[in-house]
């Protein structure tokens, strides 16, 4: 949600000021609304994306603000101060709904857009998303909580895919898919449940107005890896450090009717390849 309050350069409210709201990511094209009697105005069920918002009363200078962030189950706050400029009407609100103010209990919420998520060197997974937040223990899956594995729920778009049992998620998604990853610690909303430590939501992506797509190709091979256990005793068993990966994913968006129906695609091959080092040829 985008909310926030206008008032005049003597610090009083401005009711009656006309909020528009635009961003390629927002269905239905622009939105607008008109500030209250206190001032305040509020778009509700945003999704993820970049927006844009202008401020205009007659009589006061109009203001843009751009570039604005918006993430999931986050609420930001913007306020504006509008200077007179030759004022020509007086706009009088009478009897004004009340906003209902919704605070975030949310506690230690880290919010990774797409654009972080594909440019940074990462292994492409669940446990590289959940080891960018802060506080997260070395094995990738404890979040502030207790539990280990199991302690940790995996959702996307709000559905958890959480493995009941070994504490992984049932789905391994590409990245060119992930609107937006968020990561919670204990603290998180009453809509997740099933957790003792953290919860990851994944948005997906919905296209958008514009047709927009991508060829992708990553390859990671084993000998590209360092190794310093030469001459180890693996107690636990063999060797498994080379490693090659081949990752090659098509992907694409844009509109079925412009503002009204959109549409995004994704085609994903992933292949691991594990040898064993000195396994015997022989058995």
């Amino acid at each position: 949600a985008i909310q926030g309050k206008v008032i005049d350069d003597t610090g009083e409210y401005l009711p009656g000021a006309v909020v528009k709201l635009t961003s390629p990511n927002m269905l239905g094209g622009e939105k607008s609304t008109i500030t209250q009697a206190n001032g305040q105005f509020r778009f509700v069920a945003l999704l993820p994306g970049v927006y844009e918002l202008e401020i205009s009363l007659d009589g006061f200078d109009t203001q843009k603000i751009s570039d604005i962030r918006n993430s999931a189950g986050k609420t930001l706050t913007l306020d504006f101060t509008l200077n007179v400029t030759s004022l020509e009407e007086v706009v009088e609100v009478i009897a004004a709904p009340p906003l209902i103010d919704v605070k975030d209990s949310q506690q230690a919420t880290t919010h990774l857009a797409n654009e972080l998520l594909t440019n940074i060197p990462t292994t492409r997974s669940y446990g590289a998303i959940i080891s960018l937040a802060p506080g997260v223990t070395e094995n990738n899956r404890l979040l502030g909580g207790a539990g280990g594995e199991l302690g940790t729920s995996f959702n996307i778009d709000g559905v958890n895919v959480s493995d009941p049992y070994f504490g992984e998620s049932w789905v391994l998604m590409d990245f060119n898919t992930i609107e937006e990853a968020n990561i919670s610690g204990v603290g998180a909303n009453a809509e997740y449940g099933g957790y003792s430590g953290g919860v990851v939501n994944i948005v997906t992506k919905s296209g958008g107005n514009t047709i927009s797509g991508g060829l992708e190709f990553y390859f990671r091979g084993k000998n590209w890896h360092s190794d310093n256990t030469e001459g180890v005793d693996w107690e636990w068993g063999p060797d498994y450090s080379d490693h090659d990966r081949i990752d090659p994913s098509f992907f694409i968006g844009g509109p079925l009717k412009k503002d009204k129906l959109w549409y995004f695609a994704n085609l994903q091959y992933a292949m691991d390849r594990e040898d064993i080092v000195d396994f015997p040829e022989e058995m």
